[in-house]
């Protein structure tokens, strides 16, 4: 195409050409930096939004098929620390013992919950001995967002309340998490087990069993697919 010597003398051309030029150097700059060796890519949400669990299998199943490490029904005892750590992770071109820059240390409270039954346990709990928990976070904090539709962060715990917990094991904390939160933590005081989403969802494949009746059916899933008994 031939441009003539008058459409180069009009402003808005120009201004047209330039933005198409500074988006093209965005763009190289953008993949420079998330594929070079040594230099950091661009931060990302760290929010995770979990599918919920289509059937008993998916739930005891647990995250990719991995097993739960304990499977309790339990009650929130209280409080016993809230702090913050540093965003640290395996990045390219990053000491691992320095926090990513820009981004602020990550919350996190933990909770001390007396099991009340356990349906699997790793060898490390008791019917009646405490279980710590964790999640991100403070109960101040509010809810994060994946997208106007999926709420990531649902309601903390507190004292007195009781769930269905599916719990995996987090060293760095010395504590457990629910595998795949809101949907990890069932509520069973009422009519119908509940999944703990923002608001509470009813757990479909629960259809027409008491609270009562799906813990006994979790356990009994538990016994038939997992190795050996856990408590």
């Amino acid at each position: 195409m031939t441009v003539s010597s008058a459409t180069w003398k009009r402003p808005s051309l120009w201004i047209a050409l330039l933005a198409i030029l500074v988006v093209a150097a965005a763009v190289v700059v953008y993949h420079r930096q998330a594929d070079e060796p040594g230099m950091p890519a661009p931060a990302s949400s760290d929010v995770m939004c979990w599918p919920a669990p289509s059937s008993m299998v998916e739930l005891v199943s647990g995250y990719q098929g991995q097993k739960h490490d304990v499977v309790v029904v339990a009650r929130v005892d209280a409080i016993v620390e809230q702090g913050y750590e540093p965003t640290v992770g395996p990045i390219a071109g990053w000491p691992t013992s320095e926090p990513w820059p820009g981004n602020p240390p990550e919350s996190y409270t933990t909770y001390r919950l007396l099991p009340e039954r356990i349906l699997w346990g790793d060898g490390t709990i008791g019917s009646g001995a405490p279980l710590l928990i964790t999640r991100a976070g403070h109960p101040e904090d509010g809810p994060e967002y994946c997208d106007e539709e999926r709420t990531y962060g649902y309601p903390f715990e507190q004292p007195g309340e009781r769930y269905l917990y599916f719990l995996t094991y987090m060293p760095e904390y010395e504590a457990y998490q629910p595998t795949l939160d809101q949907y990890s933590r069932l509520i069973i005081d009422g009519d119908e087990v509940m999944y703990s989403s923002t608001p509470p969802q009813p757990v479909p494949f629960a259809s027409g069993m008491s609270p009562g009746e799906f813990v006994d059916a979790v356990a009994a899933g538990i016994a038939s697919s997992y190795p050996t008994p856990g408590p």
